[in-house]
């Protein structure tokens, strides 16, 4: 079974995009790639405009998803406040 790490949804060339990992990789790893996304919207952007239009604080919302979140990247939006 394939667990979101953490969501990117992206409109590039009418594309979105997801970062998806499996259950097995440790947890402290999914949380710090995860934070490490979040914080780092800008540094995305600049290395690709089309990450201009990814929003870190609804990004891991199902209807955005579509697959369960890995328990590290669900951690890493909880402690941001965005997820309940």
């Amino acid at each position: 079974m394939r667990v979101l790490l953490a969501v990117m949804l992206v409109v590039a060339v009418g594309v979105s995009a997801v970062l998806i990992t499996n259950r097995d990789l440790p947890e402290p790893i999914a949380y710090t790639v995860t934070k490490t996304v979040l914080e780092n919207k800008d540094a995305l952007v600049r290395g690709h405009g089309g990450l201009a239009e990814f929003d870190p604080r609804t990004a891991w919302q199902p209807d955005k998803v579509g697959i369960p979140l890995h328990p590290g990247a669900e951690r890493a939006y909880r402690e941001k406040g965005w997820m309940k």
